[in-house]
C-alpha cells in the first residue's frame, strides 16, 4: 500500500528475508511458485507493475545489519518507512534517521492489531487543509476601500430589483456602524442586542423573505465576531520572532517570522487578510467587484509580509530574492492554521527513566482507553518477550499456556519499571488473544495499516494536513482505533 504512492519517484524496498508460506498468506503480492525467492525482489517488481511511473530497486540486507555496517546509507531518502520492526531495531533507526534529517513511519500489523508511529524532529505544516476554514470578512471593521463600496448603496434610493442584489456583506457592514454609532463604538454583546440588530436588517427587506436580506440575517454573526488569533499561532510567532531571522533558518520559520512583525505593525493585531468571499445573492457585477476589493486587500497584506520577509534577509545577509511573492501568498492565506508538530524521539518513549509515567496509567484506568492502552503496552511486551526467547509468543501451540504467563509477567514488569503502574495491568483476555495471534500478519489488518500508513506519508511528503502526532492503536477486534501520545 505505501510502495506504490502516486507521487512519489523512487523507491527502495530493504528485506533480507526469503519467501515463505506464511507470507503467501499476508502478501497478495506474492504468488504460490514464489516460495524460497527473494522477497524484496518480488515485492519491488510487483509495486513497478501497479505504479510504472516510479523508479524501484531492492536491497537483501536486513535493518539491523545495515544500521551497524552503512548507517549512512538511510541518508539518501526523503522517507524511510520501517515495517515489522521490533523496538530495538525501531530506536536504532531512529536514532539514524533525525541525525541525517529524514521522517521515519514505523508501521506494524500483529494479528488482529496495528500501531503506527511517525518520528521526525519538527513537521511544519502551511497547508492543514482543516475541515472548518476561518471566515474572516472584517466587517465589524472595514478598511478604506471596503468602507467605500459599502456608501456606494444608498438603499432607501435603490430600486427594488437592485435592492434585491445588494450583497449581504454590504447590508451587514452598514447594520454594524449603524449599531456603533449609537452605541459608543461598540458591538453587539448580549443575545438581546443581537437580537436587535436581526430584527434591524429584517425591516430592511421589501418584501417577504427576500433572499439577500435573509442571507443578512442568517450570517449577521459574522458582523460581530472578531477574528482572534489562537494561543498556539501566538507561541508559534513568539518562536519564530527569535528562530526565523537566523541566517540559516528553514523557510517556514523566516515567514513566520516576518507574519508576526505583520501583525505588530500593518495588521494591528490581526493576521493578513485570507481573501475569499463566500457566495451570496448578488448581481455578477457587485459581487465581482466586492471580490475584487478583498483579494486586492489580501494581496497587499501579502506583500506586506513579503516586505519584511525580505527584511529579515537583508538582515541575516541573505539574498532578499530567495523569497517570492506566489510563496508568501500562500503562506498568509493559510496563516489561521499554521501548525508545528514536534516528536519525542522513539528512544524517549519507550525508555524507563525517559517515558511518560502517568499517561499509560490514565489509559488503562479509563474504561473508553483501557483495551487500546493494553494493545500498545502488549505489543512493547511481545517485543521484549521477543528479545528474551527469540521468538514470539505463541508461535508453538504446544507453549501457548506457557507463552500467555510468560507475557503477563513481562507486561506487568514493563508496567511497573516503565510506567510506575503497579494497581493496573493489561486487559487479560487481550492479553490471550495476543498470544493466539502468534505474530502472524493478516491481509485484512495490513491493507488498513498501509493503507494509513500510505496517508500519513503523503502527509510528511507533501506537508499538506496535519499527521499523526502520537502512536497509533488500529484494534481490529472491536473495529477502534486510539492516537495514544507519550
Amino acid at each position: 500500500e505505501c510502495g506504490r504512492l502516486g507521487g512519489i519517484g523512487a523507491f527502495t524496498v530493504v528485506d533480507i528475508a526469503r519467501v515463505e508460506p506464511r507470507d503467501l498468506g499476508n502478501n497478495w503480492l506474492l504468488a504460490a511458485g514464489s516460495v524460497g525467492a527473494s522477497r524484496a525482489e518480488l515485492a519491488c517488481s510487483a509495486l513497478h507493475e501497479l505504479n510504472e511511473a516510479v523508479e524501484g530497486a531492492f536491497v537483501e540486507e536486513s535493518t539491523r545489519t545495515l544500521l551497524d555496517a552503512r548507517p549512512e546509507f538511510f541518508k539518501a531518502f526523503t522517507l524511510v518507512i520501517a515495517t515489522q520492526e521490533c523496538e530495538q531495531t525501531l530506536v536504532k533507526l531512529d536514532e539514524v534517521c533525525r541525525r541525517e534529517g529524514v521522517p521515519l513511519l514505523a508501521a506494524r500489523s500483529y494479528g488482529l492489531l496495528g500501531s503506527l508511529r511517525v518520528s521526525k524532529s519538527e513537521h511544519c505544516v502551511v497547508e492543514a487543509k482543516p475541515d472548518s476554514e476561518v471566515e474572516d470578512l472584517r466587517l465589524h471593521s472595514p478598511w478604506e476601500e471596503l468602507e467605500a463600496f459599502v456608501r456606494e448603496f444608498r438603499l432607501g434610493e435603490l430600486d427594488d430589483a437592485t435592492h434585491a442584489h445588494v450583497p449581504f456583506a454590504v447590508l451587514l457592514v452598514q447594520a454594524m456602524q449603524e449599531y456603533k454609532a449609537s452605541n459608543n463604538g461598540e458591538l453587539p454583546k448580549t443575545s438581546k442586542e443581537k437580537a436587535a440588530v436581526k430584527d434591524a436588517l429584517r425591516q430592511l427587506g421589501r418584501r417577504i423573505d427576500q433572499e439577500n436580506v435573509r442571507e443578512a440575517v442568517a450570517g449577521a454573526y459574522k458582523a460581530w465576531t472578531v477574528v482572534s488569533i489562537p494561543s498556539d499561532l501566538r507561541a508559534l510567532l513568539e518562536v519564530a520572532s527569535t528562530v526565523g531571522t537566523a541566517p540559516d533558518a528553514p523557510q517556514f520559520w523566516l515567514l513566520a517570522a516576518a507574519l508576526g512583525r505583520f501583525v505588530e505593525k500593518e495588521g494591528n493585531g490581526r493576521l493578513p487578510l485570507e481573501g475569499s468571499i463566500p457566495d451570496m445573492t448578488s448581481t455578477t457585477e457587485f459581487y465581482l467587484k466586492l471580490q475584487r476589493i478583498y483579494q486586492d486587500k489580501a494581496r497587499a497584506d501579502a506583500e506586506a509580509v513579503l516586505g519584511h520577509a525580505r527584511s529579515i534577509l537583508v538582515e541575516a545577509g541573505v539574498s532578499p530574492e530567495s523569497i517570492q511573492y506566489d510563496t508568501v501568498r500562500v503562506f498568509c492565506k493559510n496563516a489561521h492554521h499554521l501548525s508545528v508538530t514536534r516528536y519525542r524521539t522513539l528512544a524517549e518513549e519507550t525508555g524507563s527513566e525517559t517515558c511518560d509515567v502517568e499517561a499509560v496509567g490514565k489509559l488503562l484506568a479509563s474504561e473508553d482507553s483501557v483495551l487500546n492502552a493494553s494493545a500498545y503496552v502488549l505489543l512493547r511486551s511481545c517485543d521484549k518477550f521477543e528479545e528474551s526467547y527469540n521468538r514470539l509468543p505463541g508461535v508453538f501451540d504446544s507453549e501457548i499456556d506457557e507463552d500467555v504467563s510468560r507475557l503477563k509477567s513481562i507486561a506487568a514488569s514493563l508496567l511497573t519499571q516503565c510506567y510506575g503502574v503497579n494497581n493496573a495491568g493489561v486487559d487479560e483476555d487481550l492479553l490471550c488473544e495476543v498470544v493466539r495471534f502468534g505474530g502472524s500478519e493478516l491481509h485484512a489488518v495490513a491493507s488498513v495499516m498501509g493503507g494509513i500508513a500510505a496517508q500519513e506519508a503523503i502527509k510528511l511528503l507533501t506537508c499538506q494536513f496535519v499527521p499523526l502526532a502520537g502512536t497509533l492503536i488500529y484494534n481490529a477486534i472491536n473495529s477502534t482505533s486510539t492516537v495514544i501520545t507519550l
